[in-house]
This record gives C-alpha cells, sequence and structure tokens, in this order.
C-alpha cells in the first residue's frame, strides 16, 4: 500500500532492452500522482475513508491546484447508505470543476456505496471525473472456473458494466488503475467510461535497489514471467530468475505449485504475480 500510495509511474513506450535499469527506470517514474493529470488545472477531491490520506498528501503537496472535501459515509440504521459529499454546502465548488474521486474497492459494500457517490457526481454539472482506483478488484473471468460451465458470473464484466453506464458528463470518466490483472480487461469498459493503465512496477524496482537482503526473481506462474520479467531483468541483471507453476484443481479448489525453471534454494526470493491474492 505504501509503494502505491507513495506516488504513481506510468510506463513509456521504451524497450528496456540494452538500456540500464536504473536509467531506464528513471525514464518511466514520476514522482508524484498530481504529474499523471493536467497542470493546468485545478482539482476538487472526493475521497473514501481509506483513501482520505492520501486526498489529504495531494491537496498538501500543492494547495493551489488541489482542494480536499470531507465527506461523512454514513449508514441509516436499517444499515443503508447516508452519504453527504462535501463540497457542495454552503458554496458549490464541485459545480463546473475538475473533480478526482479516490476509490477503494475493497469489499461489495464499499463499492456500491462509492458507485452511489459517482452517480451523483455524474449529475452535477462536472467538467470531468477522474476515478483513481488504485486496484481493480476483478481479474479476467476465464483465469479459474469462469466460462468452463454456464452460471459462473464474469465480474469482471458486470464491474465494467457499471462503470460503463454511469450517466454521461460529457468527455468519458477517466478510470485509473494501477497494474490491471490481464490487461484487455480494459476494452470491457466503454461509452460512459474509459480506464487509462499506470503501473508501480518502478517503485518496486527502487525499492529493491535500495536494500540488501533479496537477490532472486521469482515469478508466480509463465503468465506473470511474460508481463513483468523483461521490466525487472534490466534493472537486476545479475540476479537469478525463477519461474513457477500453479496447477489448479477445480474439484477440491486447490493449487499446487512447482519450480518450473530456476534454483531458489538458498536464495532469497521476492514473488512477483499479477494478482493480489498470490
Amino acid at each position: 500500500c505504501r509503494l502505491l500510495d507513495g506516488g504513481a509511474a506510468i510506463m513509456s513506450g521504451i524497450s528496456p532492452k540494452g538500456r540500464d535499469g536504473v536509467e531506464w527506470a528513471a525514464t518511466i517514474w514520476r514522482p508524484k500522482a498530481e504529474h499523471l493529470l493536467d497542470p493546468h488545472k485545478t482539482y476538487q477531491i472526493i475521497a473514501y475513508p481509506a483513501q482520505e490520506a492520501l486526498a489529504k498528501r495531494l491537496q498538501e503537496s500543492n494547495p493551489m491546484r488541489f482542494a480536499y472535501h470531507v465527506t461523512s459515509w454514513g449508514k441509516f440504521k436499517d444499515g443503508t447508505d447516508n452519504i453527504d459529499v462535501g463540497g457542495f454546502f454552503p458554496v458549490n465548488l464541485i459545480r463546473g470543476s475538475n473533480v478526482i474521486f479516490l476509490c477503494s474497492f475493497h469489499n461489495n459494500d464499499a463499492m456500491l456505496s462509492q458507485f452511489h457517490v459517482l452517480n451523483m457526481l455524474c449529475e452535477a454539472f462536472v467538467e470531468s471525473i477522474t476515478v483513481m482506483l488504485l486496484y481493480y478488484p476483478t481479474g479476467h473471468d476465464t483465469d479459474n472456473t469462469s466460462g468452463q460451465h454456464e452460471g459462473v458470473v464474469a465480474t469482471s464484466n458486470t464491474l465494467a458494466r457499471l462503470f460503463s453506464n454511469l450517466p454521461r458528463v460529457g468527455k468519458p470518466v477517466r478510470i485509473m488503475t494501477y497494474d490491471i490483472h490481464t490487461l484487455q480487461s480494459r476494452f470491457y469498459l466503454s461509452g460512459a467510461a474509459l480506464a487509462t493503465l499506470h503501473t508501480a512496477v518502478p517503485l518496486l524496482i527502487r525499492a529493491l535497489q535500495n536494500q540488501s537482503k533479496i537477490n532472486c526473481l521469482a515469478f508466480a506462474d509463465e503468465g506473470a514471467s511474460k508481463r513483468f520479467k523483461g521490466l525487472f531483468e534490466p534493472a537486476f541483471p545479475d540476479w537469478p530468475v525463477v519461474i513457477c507453476g500453479k496447477v489448479r484443481d477445480v474439484t477440491t479448489k486447490s493449487v499446487s505449485v512447482d519450480v518450473l525453471d530456476g534454483k531458489p534454494k538458498g536464495m532469497h526470493c521476492i514473488i512477483i504475480d499479477d494478482m493480489v491474492l498470490t
């Protein structure tokens, strides 16, 4: 969480091959999230409680550009949402402004509460809405049992539809997300919302370069190796690489892991995967 909250990074189109690891990481590293936004605009920030600390840091970094408005995320006695969004009273500072909504979809209850606010903001005559969703919670639906038989819900598709059918602001709602599980998931979004993809890999590379214990790269499966190996090897050309293989048993819902390539014995490994629940 510290890596993701501490800043933001975007991938350039430059190939890392033949480049010094440190130099290459510097070319794709942007130290603050504000550099991903239009430098000539000011922004009103709305945040879910889990992202309140990030909202405050953004405002402190440049008070002339960012204004954070505290929102009350309450509940009625029956458990339904009682939300009072900041920035509307006593003076409406949201109308005609560029809004950043810092989201956290860590469970379904939090997700529904934030969709209530998103729908309201889309109808508040704003100039634009940028949703910063540091972690997109649903993966590609063919990874486990989806698609193997009828009746399994493709949740990454249904979540994308909730975004895509938001009330239209004018220009699409921008969904900024980091290291999405599968890149093709971005194309589930259409219409009222479109995604821009970002990565925190340069932050991890910087953290690994500033320590001395870890000395081996381990990828949880071949998919993670294909996606991230080319990003890490230029920065750590002398580190051994281990690639594991996962075999899923659909009947017992268990996963067995084997080492397909490399020798991890005696090494201090960092495991890299494209999902949080690795």
